[in-house]
């Protein structure tokens, strides 16, 4: 089948083209007896085009997570417990309860059935396959042992799901207690300081200017709410359309691992699946180089992807992956010096996959900790601004309690 690659020959100059080969591990050796320094390797759209008869198919019901797991989980156990691929599938596809994701398993099956290769049939999914996973599987087609690649796919994306797990597990009360705030203020801004603002202007009491001000801001809230409420979608869609640009995902990209308390957290879980994939991708096999551009797409993050970026420009250079690593702020050092001796020792592989094991390890801990952290703190705030409130509006009913009981 046909590969497009991007390579750099002896004379330093870029090469781009097409190869036929029966996989891309195969491809990826035809190169480097070529003597060229593959930068990218990918099968050619034509090369999913014919596989398919011709046609490809789009399947807009992506696979979630959870179906992406289970359907590795599941070949991994039947390939390695004797099945056939085609009857793997059939068993999995049996199971699909999702029917756009039995669709997908449905078309990867017929493919196989037709008696292309099961990574040529995952290619044509790339919003349910990542290239990591695509290369994985055609590594162990390379290698006789797909039951293998399956098994560290489904280590992979099981630990994946784990770590995706307690992140919404850890910011799900934090993420009801806001909701609750917002509530509360809301109906006090609606409902509460009006009757409070219609008893003190009956009365005639002199206010505070901290219940002025709540009673202001009540009223103009009652009466622009649809001004207020353009506002708000303005705001929103404004910070929405942000996100979406280009320098808006650089901002956030950047934020994520620079910001205090959290930006530590953020790095270590992204360093911990950058290093579980790259040493599984070299653990099956696949070359040093192809296993550091993958990596690298596999993450959206521009500082991990401009480290990788220069991690493979090293080994292009015929230089060590030490200088790039061990010059980063993003590794801490114990890591970052466990790697480049697993480079020296010639076990890159084992210690990437133990430096991946130590940060999930520890990943779990302060994730299992960060809502009994968040918990107090957001309970702090809203007491304080709740409390704030309602001592502004009962402060001018004191005033008028002592009044009442001053002296006739």
């Amino acid at each position: 089948m046909p590969f497009r690659y991007q390579a750099i020959d002896a004379q330093g100059r870029t090469v781009t083209d097409v190869i036929d080969a029966p996989s891309l591990r195969e491809a990826g050796d035809l190169l480097r007896e070529r003597r060229l320094f593959v930068t990218r390797l990918v099968a050619t759209d034509e090369a999913v085009s014919q596989t398919s008869g011709g046609t490809t198919t789009e399947v807009k019901a992506g696979g979630k997570l959870k179906d992406i797991v289970f359907f590795t989980q599941q070949m991994s156990m039947l390939i390695r417990s004797g099945a056939r691929v085609v009857q793997a599938l059939n068993a999995v596809e049996s199971q699909c309860q999702r029917p756009g994701w039995r669709k997908v398993v449905t078309e990867i099956r017929t493919d196989v059935e037709a008696g292309r290769p099961l990574s040529t049939a995952l290619a044509k999914f790339p919003r349910q396959f990542s290239a990591v996973y695509v290369n994985m599987i055609s590594a162990g087609e390379a290698s006789g042992d797909l039951g293998l690649a399956f098994e560290r796919l489904a280590h992979l994306t099981r630990q994946q799901q784990e770590i995706r797990n307690r992140v919404i597990g850890a910011m799900a009360y934090p993420a009801l207690l806001v909701v609750l705030c917002t509530v509360v203020l809301a109906a006090l801004f609606t409902f509460v300081l009006p009757r409070f603002a219609e008893m003190f202007e009956t009365v005639g009491a002199e206010l505070p200017a901290s219940t002025r001000m709540l009673i202001d801001s009540s009223q103009w809230v009652r009466s622009h709410w649809k001004l207020a409420l353009a506002g708000l979608a303005i705001a929103a869609g404004g910070a929405a359309w942000f996100l979406r640009s280009e320098r808006g995902q650089r901002c956030i990209s950047r934020f994520t691992v620079r910001v205090p308390v959290f930006g530590p957290i953020v790095r270590n879980v992204i360093l911990a699946r950058l290093c579980r994939i790259w040493g599984q991708l070299l653990d099956s096999k696949v070359g040093l180089l192809d296993a550091v551009q993958l990596t690298r797409d596999s993450t959206t993050n521009l500082d991990f992807r401009e480290l990788l970026e220069a991690v493979a420009n090293s080994i292009i250079e015929g230089q060590s992956i030490s200088g790039p690593l061990l010059d980063s702020w993003l590794l801490p050092r114990t890591f970052s010096a466990a790697i480049v001796t697993g480079e020296e020792s010639g076990r890159l592989a084992d210690s990437l996959l133990f430096v991946a094991s130590c940060l999930e390890d520890e990943n779990a801990q302060v994730l299992a900790s960060l809502s009994r952290v968040i918990e107090p703190i957001l309970l702090s705030i809203m007491g304080v601004i709740v409390g704030t409130v309602a001592i502004s509006l009962f402060l001018p009913m004191f005033d008028l309690a002592t009044m009442a009981g001053g002296p006739e």
